[in-house]
């Protein structure tokens, strides 16, 4: 009888940790506001492969998808192309697929 419920909490803890594991997947980001944009300073819009730069006054649509942060947290807005051969650099590195401009992808920036 020890045995069993010995296996059974050794079973539950297992599904319980791997549920976490399982739902690994990007969240879904809903708009949630817009920003305007402001012109950049001289020398750091990179306009290779097609980008555009933000448009000073034009209004950019915010998404809510990341985790919130506890202060105001300085961030610098690129507008990339993920289409094969754009100036998002490779496929990606998730699934190593190209994305169409028409589908809206998020990438972060790890500094």
């Amino acid at each position: 009888m020890a045995k069993n419920v010995f296996l059974f909490s050794v079973l539950l803890l297992a599904v319980v940790l791997s549920r976490d594991f399982l739902e690994i997947e990007g969240q879904a980001c809903e708009p949630s506001g817009q920003v305007t944009g402001t012109k950049p300073p001289p020398g750091q819009c990179n306009t290779e492969n097609d980008s555009d730069c933000c448009v000073q006054g034009e209004l950019y649509t915010v998404y809510t998808c990341s985790p919130p942060v506890p202060s105001p947290t300085n961030a610098l807005l690129t507008l990339n192309s993920f289409d094969e051969g754009g100036d998002g650099s490779g496929p990606s590195e998730c699934d190593n697929e190209y994305r169409s401009n028409d589908n809206l992808v998020v990438a972060l920036s790890t500094g």
